[in-house]
């Protein structure tokens, strides 16, 4: 049975597999389509110069950046900080769930 693969929606927090940024942490700020989203993390990768990514290099960690997804919604764009802001939330709240 062959494994039916959902592409990470925007405001999914990703691990980056595949590439020189393998191991980074980054948001799913848009999807060009099914195959390739764009990432960003607010430092290395900015909003303006997000990395256009294969779904199939990054892996889901089943957590939304629900800052950038409520600011996409509402203002239609989002900032680096917000992303940063994002991904430090999600890197201590795993920090936390390590521990326990």
């Amino acid at each position: 049975m062959a494994r039916v693969y959902r592409p990470p929606d925007v405001g999914d927090i990703v691990e980056v597999r595949q590439g020189r940024e393998t191991g980074r942490f980054m948001v799913v700020i848009g999807r060009l389509d099914d195959r390739y989203v764009w990432l960003a993390d607010g430092d290395r990768r900015t909003v303006e110069r997000p990395k256009k990514k294969n779904v199939l290099h990054v892996r889901p960690t089943g957590k939304k950046a629900e800052v950038v997804v409520e600011r996409l919604h509402t203002m239609g764009r989002v900032t680096d900080a917000d992303l940063r802001f994002s991904i430090r939330r999600f890197l201590r709240d795993e920090a936390g769930n390590a521990e326990h």
